[in-house]
């Protein structure tokens, strides 16, 4: 997993990850900005660092998994061009 941070005045203020996996996929983890750094474009610098890094390393496609109740999850991610291709249900 490749990690990469945000610093702000040497503070780290952001994070996000990329998972290689199986068939040329990445996923996208671990992307966590602090509340007083959101909305000043930390989060889109990091998921940029991140899609820089899968075409890098060539791979075919690049995934989120977030929770269906984060609705400001889904907006952040939908306003970089991601889309739903599906949805896990949890047994319990």
């Amino acid at each position: 997993m490749t990690f990469c941070i945000y610093k702000v005045e040497n503070a780290t203020v952001g994070v996000a990850a990329l998972r290689l996996e199986d068939g040329g996929t990445g996923q996208l983890r671990w992307v966590y900005v602090l509340p007083e750094h959101q909305r000043k474009g930390v989060g889109t610098s990091l998921i940029e660092y991140i899609e820089n890094e899968a075409v890098k390393r060539r791979l075919k496609k690049l995934t989120v998994l977030t929770n269906d109740n984060a609705d400001w999850a889904k907006d952040f991610y939908s306003k970089l061009g991601y889309k739903t291709i599906s949805k896990i249900s949890r047994p319990w």
